[in-house]
């Protein structure tokens, strides 16, 4: 009874986040770091749902959907694997493990979801060709809201009502020294993320900044949270700095054309 309201909850903050970025634009709410921890505070663990939520924002940073289709479903693949470690008590390290894992297979079922989807498009020609747009919207928006989330809603639905604790007792079977090399496989996943998110957004004027992480982190040995708050200062500043150019910027070319409207006539 337990697993089946944690997995009611898991499908809520599935069903959650989608409505806020397809209803209110708010991408974020995809982010593993926000579903972790949103579910974290549902099922009373918001520590550990933050943590995880951290460890798995580091794995997807890679993850880009190009052309619409991402390799790996982010949300499933954070959804599932934190539902595992908050309540069926798998240990982080195998939860990180296989969280990219679900990811691709959760991405191959909805391709194929959709695929099916795909044929009730003369259903939906037919409902424009009569020209009732209440009924439209309606159906839109129970298909919006209800019908193209079905598919991941079951994956996690019985992912985590029946697959939690037999996964976790599966974990628990393994011998220390595979826990062991799960949980290197797991660090080294994380940077393989950053190192990807690295690669795509690396810019030569930027790499103080990672110097400067290096730093703080390392030498200095400031923890996740002071760091973060100093990245987020530096960031305030950047911006301020940055609009206030771009300002004046704008009244020099304003001001160097009309003195060039005087200097023709």
């Amino acid at each position: 009874m337990i697993m089946l309201q944690g997995a009611l909850i898991c499908v809520f903050v599935f069903w959650i986040s989608n409505v806020l970025q397809k209803v209110f634009l708010i991408n974020i709410s995809y982010s593993p770091i926000c579903l972790c921890t949103l579910l974290g505070l549902l099922v009373g663990k918001p520590t550990e749902g933050l943590v995880m939520g951290g460890y798995l924002q580091a794995i997807f940073l890679g993850v880009m959907a190009i052309g619409g289709v991402a390799p790996a479903n982010k949300q499933l693949g954070s959804i599932i694997p934190c539902a595992f470690v908050l309540l069926g008590g798998m240990e982080l390290e195998a939860g990180l493990a296989i969280a990219y894992t679900i990811g691709v297979l959760s991405n191959s079922i909805n391709q194929l979801a959709n695929t099916i989807f795909a044929a009730s498009e003369p259903w939906w020609k037919n409902l424009a060709l009569k020209a009732n747009a209440k009924s439209y919207s309606m159906a839109h928006w129970v298909w919006f809201l209800v019908i193209s989330m079905l598919p991941s809603a079951l994956i996690i639905f019985f992912s985590v009502a029946f697959g939690t604790e037999v996964v976790a007792n599966l974990v628990n079977l393994l011998p220390a020294k595979f826990m062991t090399g799960l949980s290197v496989a797991s660090n080294c996943m994380t940077a393989v993320g950053i190192a990807i998110a690295l690669k795509m957004t690396w810019q030569t004027k930027f790499a103080g900044f990672f110097f400067l992480g290096w730093i703080l982190a390392y030498v200095i040995g400031l923890t996740q949270i002071q760091c973060a708050i100093v990245a987020v200062a530096i960031g305030a500043i950047w911006y301020f700095i940055s609009a206030d150019l771009d300002k004046k910027i704008k009244l020099n070319q304003s001001a160097g054309s009309v003195n060039r409207g005087g200097d023709f006539f």
